[in-house]
């Protein structure tokens, strides 16, 4: 599924940095968004929400103000930690939105 959301994403004219906490992330991938050098002004979860908390925390001290959240990657927990942040919620299949 990551690999068709970057795909899809990328073939919308976005630019997409793939970011994958696990340890089983492929050879060059960032493991947080702190690690990206370039800026960017959203995020597509595609995590359990566990992992979500941490990525909600990251976004807090880059300033990212947008997160989308795949289907299974939200959590009422998660969607109130993001909202009392002040940050806007998108929840939704990206696949789905960029048919």
């Amino acid at each position: 599924i990551v690999a068709q959301l970057l795909d899809r994403l990328t073939a919308a004219g976005k630019t997409v940095s793939h970011v994958d906490p696990s340890s089983s992330a492929a050879l060059g991938v960032a493991k947080s968004l702190k690690d990206l050098t370039e800026t960017f002004d959203a995020v597509n979860l595609c995590a359990n929400p566990k992992v979500g908390e941490a990525v909600v925390q990251d976004m807090n001290e880059l300033g990212v103000q947008n997160v989308f959240v795949q289907p299974g990657a939200q959590s009422p927990e998660l969607k109130q930690k993001v909202e009392d942040a002040g940050k806007t919620w998108y929840e939704g299949c990206v696949l789905v939105e960029l048919r």
